[in-house]
């Protein structure tokens, strides 16, 4: 089973997501915002990707992706949002409007890609 961190600071929208990728087949990690999602990065080494959301509390998902890339350059990343991209090189972006299939889907490709 692959080992996702999901970094969402609205609950309804961090439920929604756990449990659609969840039901996906994947373990999902949880974070409330980008800092408890560093945390979590640095404990868990199963961790095999990332979504986050780009606007949240304490560090947002562009400081977030420079702290993982930081550490590691390999492990894909996808930014949900509802904001604009903020064409960041080697992230995936998906807005929210598209739901949580179209981030499953790239997660499964991406799994796909690296077997």
């Amino acid at each position: 089973m692959k080992t996702i961190l999901l970094a969402e600071d609205t609950e309804e929208l961090r439920e929604l997501m756990e449990n659609a990728l969840t039901n996906e087949g994947f373990k999902v990690i949880a974070a409330k915002n980008g800092m408890e999602a560093l945390r979590l990065f640095k404990a868990f080494p199963e961790i095999m990707a990332v979504v986050t959301d780009l606007e949240m509390p304490m560090m947002n998902g562009i400081q977030l992706v420079k702290e993982i890339r930081d550490m590691d350059t390999l492990t894909p990343i996808i930014m949900w949002s509802g904001a604009d991209d903020p064409k960041i090189s080697g992230i995936n972006f998906l807005p929210k409007s598209v739901g949580s299939k179209p981030v499953a889907k790239i997660l499964a490709n991406l799994f796909k890609e690296a077997a």
